[in-house]
């Protein structure tokens, strides 16, 4: 299913946007990005990217993708600040309005991130299958996948998953795990390797003592905090 700038645009400025799953910004990296093209997608505010920015330094660059745009501005402002109050290089930076389901790369910025990146606002998007390839799309040969989600551990009942969704839930809104890692391989990801974090309710937000809404259901699955890397082949 194709949509158009304007209906992904509409889609995610009428989510809400705070507290939930989605605004942590942990970010395991890997121990050696140093030069790396890096590419996080769905970076709000740009926390990430600057973290990018500063483990990649100045021989690598990093691209931001964020659908909303007041959070594009305020990354924008975020980075021209660091930049100016840095001691040490960090590495070229971009922020762009995007979407998972359209990152809008060119075709020379297609197939050359050595890194691509995600958190759990992966869950809030439109269309997953299709968020899969554009990450897959972006990736040059040999990259490696790094997503810090959440999964449901079994099947999903579609209407609460797409309600959760609506609300801006990244919890509740967690496709299952086979579902996910199926439309992994589809996209031509290897390697792929899955780590639990932690169980979840399905109000868990970023702070611990927070709790965000929650479709009311009988729906019984369990959702785990999950750690997923995968590889591009060469």
């Amino acid at each position: 299913m194709e949509y158009t700038v304007d209906e992904l645009r509409q889609y995610y400025a009428s989510m809400p946007q705070e507290f939930g799953f989605a605004s942590m910004c942990k970010m395991t990296l890997p121990q050696n990005v140093e030069g790396m093209r890096a590419i996080d997608i769905g970076c709000r505010r740009g926390k990430g990217v600057l973290k990018f920015a500063s483990r990649i330094g100045s021989g690598g660059f990093v691209l931001g993708i964020e659908p909303n745009d007041a959070f594009v501005r305020e990354a924008v402002d975020r980075i021209r600040e660091a930049e100016a109050e840095s001691d040490k290089p960090l590495a070229p930076t971009e922020i762009r309005q995007g979407f998972f389901e359209m990152l809008g790369l060119s075709p020379e910025e297609e197939h050359t991130f050595d890194l691509v990146y995600a958190n759990s606002s992966l869950n809030l998007c439109k269309n997953m299958p299709e968020a899969v390839r554009q990450m897959a799309l972006a990736a040059r040969p040999g990259a490696t996948l790094l997503l810090e989600t959440v999964l449901a551990a079994g099947e999903r009942d579609v209407a609460v998953l797409g309600a959760a969704r609506k609300m801006g839930n990244a919890v509740q809104s967690a496709p299952s795990k086979d579902e996910f890692l199926g439309w992994l391989s589809d996209a031509g990801f290897i390697d792929v390797q899955r780590t639990v974090v932690q169980k979840l309710t399905p109000d868990a937000a970023y702070k611990q003592d927070t709790k965000v809404p929650c479709v009311d259901s009988v729906e019984c699955v369990e959702f785990e905090e999950t750690i997923v890397t995968a590889r591009v082949p060469r």
